[in-house]
């Protein structure tokens, strides 16, 4: 997974998302060597080969779920749908953080963006404008990911994160 630079993290401070959430979501795809972090539509995105697959705006989860799965999603309790620029973005729906709070919630959801890019032709992934690609600090590259604990907002345990797709 590749990570923020040290110098995108000021700029990405300015963007409005729960940092919590978005430690919770890159715990789970840290397994996978396809994962690129990028600030994008107003929060932290995660790109899946290079196709947007999740991420964190604001305090709500962005989940890619395709069109097609779309309206099945929003009939799901805490889903509402995913608007940028004045505009429903038509793929996406945005889980409010009760709906993702239980760990193996949030992995649901997840597992559901994954299953979507997986359909998606991989893309090169480019540089953000004016700057080099995002990269894994080397503290970070060194120091293991500790297994996630449930919210503290959540009496359930969670579920095992190394549930097919997350690793």
């Amino acid at each position: 997974m590749k990570y923020l630079a040290d110098d995108e993290e000021e700029a990405v401070s300015a963007v409005s998302f729960d940092p919590e959430a978005a430690a919770r979501v890159r715990r789970l795809l840290s397994g996978r060597g396809d994962v690129v972090e990028r600030k994008m539509v107003g929060g932290l995105s995660f790109l899946v080969n290079g196709n947007m697959c999740c991420g964190i705006t604001g305090t709500a989860l962005m989940i890619r779920v395709g069109a097609e799965r779309r309206e099945q999603a929003l009939l799901e309790p805490h889903v509402q749908q995913m608007l940028f620029g004045g505009r429903v973005m038509s793929g996406f729906i945005c889980v409010e953080p009760a709906g993702y709070a239980a760990d193996d919630a949030l992995v649901s959801w997840v597992e559901r963006g994954l299953a979507f890019v997986a359909s998606l032709p991989a893309k090169r992934a480019q540089p953000p404008t004016g700057r080099s690609a995002p990269q894994r600090s080397a503290v970070a590259a060194a120091t293991p990911l500790a297994r996630p604990r449930s919210c503290p907002e959540s009496e359930e345990p969670g579920r095992s994160l190394d549930a097919p797709g997350l690793r």
